[in-house]
């Protein structure tokens, strides 16, 4: 039994990670640019990506990084193909390492994986297949290696020269991809610093210098040239709300990106508590099993919407309390920093004027490891434990199915496009250009819609197209492979 155990782990150490880069590059192999892709990959062309991220700090965004990205990576699909498995891979890591994944080596990761592949279309279109979406998910998986570090120096002692350098590093790159992530890692450090002073000092300094350099790198994006520009030329009205005011506006979007828009999520969240709770005792266990039981009564959305929010504040205060009703005192710390974290990085969205799919991925991604450090401290019986893996293993494999099914259609609209953009590219002085659309819920600002000059623009432009030519997109009732060939 001890030698399958160990084939097992082994399995789920290399075989996944090697299996689900292959899967998602080959998904980002399929996926084109789109949208604001277009105007980074033709400004990114001809152009150093350093100098003009640097000029966008002071015209038009303090995203630092993300700037560089855009100019640096967008011009050079095939480079992000590869990129962009990576980073997803790396996330899978990483999560899998920070829930332990010990008790059950393939359950766990055959479970994110599930988690990962059940997103709905807003989130999957923005960030796993979307060039400038990447720019969201690069400081998650660079802040759970941070994490990772944390949790090794605070309860192990763990920190060489190089670890620290890393920190240090982290606090300074994070912020400066993206605004909820600055509030993400800037909070983090934060909760440790309080628990440091409280109960071993000698780490005190450490973590004053990585919260110092994490709250410059928040001023920095905050405050940046181009941010505030853009947001008085864009957000002006937002911008003259009063913060209650600006909270009040956001809360349905943050109900709804925090909850209400995850359902196969947190319907398998709430089998991971109600299987954790199995062997629990007391009042925390029947409160949990009561709300986990309810949740599968609201995740459908019939009941009014106050009631909806109302349940999802209990369910999350269950979450917490569950945590809370964990064995070791580490164990308890660890699970409500994950929580806290999680619902923070959502929380400071209350206060911006754009609150899309693509800024929870940070909340939904940390609450996702909660559901696994709950799991890798389930106790299940061998053969239990067996057929639940079976289970959710096929689960993963219909998911991915389904996924490449979905981007080989993605593609063969591409080819499709690809050939009507060379042939209007080789006629300039053709005025009207008719060009396939893609479908609904299967690629993020793929088509250029009437009024957005913007986009249109940058699409001539990097497609080299006439500038004064006139874009049309055409859309199809049907997307099979024959319609496709001869729409």
């Amino acid at each position: 039994m001890e030698k399958q155990r160990t084939l097992w782990k082994n399995a789920a150490v290399w075989g996944i990670p090697v299996l689900f880069f292959l899967f998602f590059f080959l998904i980002s192999r399929y996926a084109p640019l789109a949208g604001d892709d277009w105007g980074y990959a033709a400004g990114g062309r001809y152009n150093s990506a350093l100098m003009r991220a640097w000029q966008n700090y002071f015209s038009w965004s303090g995203r630092f990084f993300s700037e560089l990205w855009g100019y640096g990576i967008a011009p050079h699909k095939k480079l992000w193909n590869v990129l962009n498995a990576a980073v997803f891979t790396g996330i899978l890591v990483m999560m899998r390492r920070l829930s332990g994944a010990q008790s059950h080596p393939l359950l766990i990761p055959a479970v994110l994986l599930l988690m990962m592949l059940s997103v709905p279309h807003e989130l999957r279109m923005q960030t796993y297949t979307w060039i400038m979406g990447t720019t969201y998910v690069i400081p998650l998986m660079l802040f759970l290696i941070y994490v990772k570090l944390l949790k090794d120096y605070v309860f192990d002692n763990r920190m060489s020269t190089l670890r620290f350098a890393v920190c240090v590093l982290l606090n300074f790159m994070i912020p400066l991809f993206m605004e909820n992530a600055a509030a993400m890692i800037f909070g983090a450090d934060c909760l440790v610093l309080i628990y440091v002073c409280l109960k071993d000092k000698d780490k005190r300094k450490s973590l004053i210098l990585f919260t110092a350099i994490a709250a410059v790198g928040v001023v920095l994006i905050r405050f940046s040239p181009g941010a505030m520009a853009r947001s008085a030329r864009y957000h002006a009205a937002f911008a003259e709300l009063s913060l209650m005011q600006k909270i009040a506006v956001n809360i349905p979007n943050l109900m709804h990106w925090t909850f209400t828009a995850y359902p196969f999520f947190y319907a398998i969240l709430s089998a991971v508590v109600l299987l954790y709770l199995r062997t629990r005792k007391g009042l925390v266990r029947n409160a949990g099993v009561l709300v986990c039981l309810l949740s599968y009564a609201v995740i459908p959305g019939i009941l009014p919407q106050a009631l909806t929010w109302l349940f999802w504040m209990l369910y999350l205060a269950v979450l917490f309390a569950v945590a809370l009703d964990m064995d070791t005192v580490q164990e308890k710390l660890y699970a409500v920093f994950v929580l806290l974290c999680g619902c923070g990085a959502n929380a400071v969205m209350l206060v911006s004027p754009i609150f899309a799919a693509r800024s929870s991925v940070y909340t939904l991604f940390l609450f996702m490891l909660y559901g696994l450090i709950l799991l890798e401290r389930t106790e299940l019986p061998d053969r239990a434990g067996g057929i639940l893996t079976a289970m959710v293993c096929t689960g993963v494999v219909i998911c991915a199915v389904r996924w490449v099914m979905l981007y080989r259609m993605i593609n063969r609209i591409n080819l499709k496009r690809m050939s009507q953009i060379q042939y209007y590219a080789d006629r300039p002085d053709i005025e009207d250009l008719w060009i396939m659309g893609y479908p609904e819920n299967t690629v993020h600002s793929a088509d250029v819609v009437e009024g957005d000059d913007f986009h249109d623009a940058v699409f001539k432009e990097y497609y080299f197209l006439n500038p004064d030519s006139t874009l049309h997109f055409y859309y199809l009732k049907d997307y099979s492979t024959e319609n496709i060939l001869n729409g």
